[in-house]
């Protein structure tokens, strides 16, 4: 039983109670809010039975117990387990099959979204200098200043420079570089009938001058780009707080 893979007794409850359909979407961006921020993951049962629902209940507390032995922790945090499958997910390959793996990083990446697509539900964002973009991304897309891989975003916009929807993550490397396929850019712009793009990535170093791989990349997707008519309005590098960032557009690079 549940009752006997967990300390808290109320698990079982706690996993009705998320069946689909049974909470409001004001509770369930609290619930993300809340969750990974750092919160042990044994003294919350709602967590586990989440996780209890995605996994299974036994691999679930497989997970729980080997997070606790990497942490040095009885009480492992959310946060630093999630970070630890996207970093180093065959170190996890004695508790978790790579389906399991791929199950809880896409809830995870939906819980963002969630969260997003809360926060911002019909609101027209317009970007008409520098400042905007600065704002809009380190906003939307803050997280990144935690992400120890980097990850590399297209925030599409219309003719009029109304942002298209969310940002649009185009790759996830590693510690200390992410490949860009132009063409992923190019594709994303058409199929959304973008006319204006920024891009944005992070250095989890926190250093956020350009590297040479930075200006190449930058500029292979401003050339590519021009090609069917859609112009990059800035490339934006996040560091590790609101204020460690860098734009090409106010360096005079885009």
């Amino acid at each position: 039983m549940l009752e006997a893979l967990f300390v808290d007794t109320d698990v079982h409850s706690s996993i009705t109670s998320l069946r689909p359909g049974t909470m409001k979407t004001a509770d369930l961006v609290t619930y993300v809010r809340e969750r990974t921020t750092g919160s042990p993951v044994t003294q919350d049962p709602n967590t586990k039975a989440a996780l209890a629902v995605i996994l299974g209940p036994e691999a679930a507390a497989r997970l729980f117990a080997k997070a606790a032995r990497d942490q040095h922790v009885e009480r492992p945090s959310l946060a630093e387990l999630l970070r630890a499958l996207r970093t180093a997910p065959d170190t996890f390959e004695e508790v978790l099959t790579t389906m399991q793996t791929a199950r809880i990083m896409a809830a995870a990446d939906l819980a963002r979204a969630l969260v997003l697509e809360h926060d911002h539900p019909k609101t027209v964002i317009r970007v008409t200098s520098a400042e905007d973009a600065i704002d809009y991304v380190l906003h939307n897309l803050g997280a990144l200043h935690d992400e120890s891989n980097e990850h590399f975003f297209a925030v599409l916009l219309d003719i009029r420079n109304k942002v298209i929807g969310a940002p649009i993550e185009v790759s996830r490397g590693s510690v200390s570089a992410s490949v860009v396929d132009p063409a992923d850019i190019v594709r994303e712009a058409c199929i959304h009938h973008a006319s204006r793009v920024i891009l944005v990535h992070n250095h989890p170093s926190g250093e956020c001058d350009p590297s040479k791989e930075d200006l190449d990349t930058t500029n292979k997707i401003v050339q590519a780009l021009k090609y069917v008519g859609v112009r990059v309005l800035d490339h934006i590098i996040v560091g590790k707080s609101r204020q460690n960032y860098f734009s090409f557009a106010k360096a005079g690079l885009v």
